[in-house]
């Protein structure tokens, strides 16, 4: 075999170990992903890999709140110079790398950032060559993830694009991890309204089905305060809005109607204990404990316990 044979063998040996590396990257990035934990150890796994694979010293990820970046993931950095990060937030503007990857939306390559005038970052500066590129979902800047070298070594095209691979993996990291909060956020304000089990079936795709339409036997509890109406007007409105508070705490009622009236509901959406039963249960609680509650009140209309009615 001729030189230059051996030589393109070397080549392609080490492209395709080069590649594996990638693919090894890439799912572990993935793996991540799937097991879950939060996104945090995604962002870890980012920019570790990122860092790796671009031969670099250090990397590391910052995302976008109230304007300003802040650092959320790092690999390979010295304790003082992640904590500086950390505690001193960039702005958008040129005079760091992450600034500026934020400003323009486009990849920065800083070959040297002592030839770099415009990059006048105070905090410390183990490094002299800086990579950068933003972490976007269509046109909204979510972050940028930077790796950097001590010497001033120039970074190749394939590190730009293996950087902007793993920049897609962390937007979209990071879109899930939002949306799974905004459901979490809506199943909490649903909670506040229907039982834990109709606020999980609403939050997820079984929800769909359920509002399509289906028949169910549920249980209505009514509650009738007596002399509310009289109560209400004369009683100032933050008087009012106490009274209605204590028989909700007392009562266990969660969901009140006009005219001094609340009618909770169970049974619907969920495989929970006969409903009929609950209901029973909740007006006997709800008679019992605003009944306690009631001679505190006696001086004014609306101070009678409730009048309570299993309507199943």
């Amino acid at each position: 075999m001729s030189a230059p044979e051996t030589l393109d063998a070397k080549e392609l040996a080490q492209t395709n170990e080069s590649l594996r590396e990638q693919q090894r990257a890439v799912s572990n990035v993935l793996r991540a992903v799937a097991r879950s934990q939060g996104l945090q150890p995604v962002l870890d796994e980012i920019v570790e890999s990122a860092t790796l694979l671009c031969a670099g010293d250090n990397g590391r990820l910052w995302l976008v709140k109230d304007g300003l970046l802040l650092a959320a993931a790092q690999y390979g950095s010295p304790p003082e110079t992640y904590e500086y990060d950390v505690e001193h937030p960039h702005s958008v503007d040129r005079s760091s790398l992450a600034g500026r990857v934020a400003l323009t939306q486009v990849p920065v390559h800083i070959p040297d950032i002592l030839a770099d005038p415009e990059y006048t970052y105070p905090g410390p500066r183990p490094y002299r060559a800086m990579l950068g590129v933003p972490v976007l979902i269509e046109n909204d800047l979510l972050g940028v993830v930077a790796v950097v070298r001590i010497p001033p070594e120039p970074f190749a095209k394939e590190h730009i694009e293996l950087v902007r691979t793993f920049a897609d993996q962390a937007a979209i990291a990071i879109a899930n991890a939002r949306l799974i909060d905004a459901v979490e956020r809506q199943r909490t304000e649903l909670s506040r309204f229907v039982s834990p089990q109709v606020a999980e079936l609403l939050s997820n795709e079984q929800g769909e089905q359920l509002l399509a339409g289906h028949r169910a036997y549920i249980s209505c509890l009514f509650c009738d305060l007596r002399g509310f109406t009289a109560f209400a007007e004369t009683a100032a409105p933050e008087e009012l809005l106490e009274l209605l508070r204590e028989y909700h705490r007392r009562g266990s009622i969660s969901s009140p109607i006009p005219g001094g009236s609340a009618a909770p509901t169970s049974g619907w959406g969920s495989a929970s204990p006969p409903a009929t039963r609950r209901s029973v249960g909740s007006a006997l609680k709800a008679a019992t404990t605003t009944a306690r509650s009631g001679p505190s009140r006696t001086s004014r209309p609306g101070s009678a316990p409730t009048r309570s009615q299993d309507r199943s």
